[in-house]
């Protein structure tokens, strides 16, 4: 039960994300309904597999708090600008499952599963 219980907060933090992030959404699953955020946001999150929605969620909310973290605390000047990592971004065309460095496995603390 406690991995049911993960992967419904994993996908719930991805949904209601994704529905304030809509810029983030990539652009065909918004073509698909214009006028509709929340049908864009469900129809993205429902097309992730388990271990891409695992990374993104990883991506989001355990390596990018853990950097604007570590920048706030050394007054770094890109830590004001609040932005997520550049190579997450839809229209970035990389894959940052493909990026060397950048790992699709949970090392940062946050373990599915267990």
């Amino acid at each position: 039960m406690a991995q049911v219980d993960k992967a419904v907060h994993v996908l719930s933090e991805l949904f209601e994300y994704f529905v304030a992030h809509i810029e983030d959404v990539p652009s065909e699953y918004r073509a698909i309904s214009p006028n509709d955020d929340v049908r864009a946001a469900t129809d993205y999150v429902a097309s992730m597999t388990d271990r891409y929605a695992r990374g993104v969620f990883e991506e989001l909310f355990i390596r990018a708090a853990a950097s604007r973290s570590r920048d706030v605390r050394s007054n770094a000047p890109h830590a004001q600008a609040g932005a997520w990592p550049s190579f997450f971004r839809a229209d970035a065309g990389v894959s940052p499952w493909r990026r060397p460095g950048v790992s699709n496995g949970l090392q940062e603390g946050y373990n599915l599963a267990s």
